[in-house]
């Protein structure tokens, strides 16, 4: 039977791990030896040990520390704690506290520069410059890059140039040679010649040179910026570079272009609706890639296998577009082709924010107005209604259906205004529009649809006045069909013709196409209800902006 003070419940205990209170208990008991004082076991140590150990000196206490540790050393007993995975725990918060740290510095210095271009009025001047590049593969977050584009603009005078290079990675891992077809397919890239060496030296050259731009003696370099998928591509790119050639890669400073993006817009705004309330609205304006299929921005190469969308020098003009597009109007910069938009782009139907005279648009973008045709545009803000006073007009002008009806002729300057012309008029038969109002007239004058005021809603009579012989309230086929309606035989016996109005004496612009309007002594019946009209499709909704939207 196992003794009880080492095993309890059939179970054996834990051994309590040594301190430095162990190797104090130790030198304790070896000091009351030399006195003459002996114990029985380490509890009594522990038990006359333990008044003395918290009055003891913090110099004291180090050294029992410096023994438990060299003990452990000796003992191979590592301190340190590791994951799953075997990796140490130290050296995950370790990277977590230098990526915190490194945003907080890209952070600062974007907002820095920012706000210096602010106060030196020099931010719609100040040079940016756009890198990107194109993969064959990547293992974790080495990659190995077959393209590169660098590219330099400002607000004021757009794109100024580009350096554009293919890379050869030269040393391929063994195993990847499919992977590096299927990107030459996908990418456009150039197979690598790996009997040839690295080319790494002289485009870290061009760089630093392209980079210090006029002031070759400078001692920093600008921040190089990109979107945020390819910010590790591009600084795993920079860091081979130096690495191969032996500079140091603290020079360089890689940054997102979708914070430089926020930080511009908000600080260009005039109004209040102007620039990003959220930094990740400018991302989405990025990613929108609204200038991804314009020819003509990709390099030789990509255009002439097809894959121009690919290449890394199209995609940097379209971001570097995409910045102006949104900068320009605000910063009220006028947009010049090839600059600041593509080479193709029709500048002279375009309405810029400062021209036009709408009260409400995006902040993001300007309207076209193509040939008088309302282009597909993004969606604005809504514009404020007119005050009452302006919606009205005269009745004479918008709803002239009393003299029709009553079969008076319309005089200029009396029933009409003295400019109207009567000749322009549209009737019922000459329209061609299946469906209008059935109270209203619809006056078309010169091709320009008039706003009409909305009359109150007549009170619905009851059911039995509303159910009429056909023949009674519903004479649509004689009238139609130019036959006079006879009494016994077409209307009831008792039917009073003279006081009737049919289809052709009405003058009435526009009624119903499913029953017509019968008119007896000046009195309008009640009609009977007529199915829903289906609503017709968006293209058939949509009129020429010139007609219905004159801003």
């Amino acid at each position: 039977m196992y003794p009880s003070k080492n095993y309890k419940e059939g179970k054996p205990q834990k051994k309590a791990p040594k301190n430095a209170f162990y190797y104090f208990m130790i030198s304790f008991k070896e000091e009351q030896a030399k006195k003459g004082i002996t114990y029985k076991n380490m509890t009594e140590v522990a038990e006359a040990a333990g008044a003395i150990w918290p009055g003891l000196p913090p110099s004291e206490k180090a050294k029992y520390n410096e023994i438990l540790k060299h003990e452990k050393q000796k003992a191979r007993i590592s301190t340190e704690k590791y994951t799953s995975t075997g990796e140490p725990l130290s050296l995950i918060k370790q990277r977590e506290k230098e990526i915190q740290e490194a945003k907080e510095r890209e952070e600062n210095d974007t907002t820095n520069l920012v706000n210096l271009g602010v106060c030196n009025n020099s931010l719609i001047t100040m040079d940016i410059y756009i890198m990107d590049v194109n993969s064959y593969f990547n293992v974790d977050d080495s990659f190995y890059v077959g393209e590169t584009t660098l590219l330099r603009f400002n607000i004021l005078d757009g794109i100024k140039d580009t350096y554009h290079t293919f890379v050869n990675p030269a040393h391929i891992p063994k195993g990847y040679t499919s992977q590096i077809k299927y990107s030459c397919e996908t990418l456009g890239l150039i197979m690598p010649d790996q009997t040839t060496h690295k080319d790494y030296m002289k485009i870290l050259a061009h760089t630093i040179d392209y980079l210090k731009g006029n002031n070759p003696k400078a001692n920093h370099l600008p921040p190089i910026f990109t979107i945020k998928d390819k910010t590790k591509a591009v600084q795993d790119f920079i860091y081979k570079m130096c690495q191969y050639a032996g500079e140091d890669e603290t020079i360089f400073r890689i940054y997102k272009l979708d914070l430089l993006f926020y930080k511009i817009m908000n600080a260009l705004q005039t109004m209040p609706n102007e620039g990003f309330p959220k930094e990740s609205l400018a991302s989405m304006e990025l990613k929108k890639d609204s200038f991804m299929y314009t020819p003509g921005l990709a390099c030789e190469h990509h255009e002439k296998i097809d894959r121009s969308v690919q290449c890394t020098q199209s995609r940097v003009k379209r971001w570097a577009y995409s910045v102006l597009d949104s900068c320009c109007p605000v910063a009220g910069v006028r947009a010049v082709p090839g600059r600041h938009v593509p080479p193709d782009f029709d500048l002279e139907v375009s309405v810029t924010r400062r021209d036009c005279d709408v009260t409400e648009l995006s902040t993001v973008a300007c309207v076209l107005l193509r040939a008088g045709q309302l282009l597909p545009r993004r969606r604005r803000a809504r514009r404020a209604r007119p005050p009452r006073a302006a919606r009205l007009r005269p009745r004479s002008e918008c709803d002239p259906t009393c003299c029709p009806v009553a079969g008076v002729r319309a005089v200029p300057g009396r029933h009409v205004p003295p400019d109207f012309d009567l000749e322009v008029s549209v009737t019922r038969r000459d329209c061609d529009v299946t469906e209008l109002s059935t109270v209203a007239c619809v006056l078309l004058r010169a091709g320009q649809l008039l706003p009409r005021r909305r009359r109150a809603r007549r009170a619905r009579p009851p059911r039995a006045a509303r159910l009429r012989p056909r023949s009674e309230c519903d004479p649509t086929c004689c009238p139609v069909a130019g036959v006079r309606a006879v009494p016994g035989r077409h209307v009831p016996p008792d039917f009073d013709l003279e006081v009737s109005v049919t289809r052709r004496d009405c003058d009435v612009t526009e009624l119903s196409t499913v029953a017509c309007v019968l008119l007896r002594a000046g009195q309008l019946l009640p009609r009977r209800r007529r199915a829903r009209r289906a609503r017709p499709p968006r293209a058939a909704r949509l009129r020429p902006r010139s007609e219905c939207d004159p801003t």
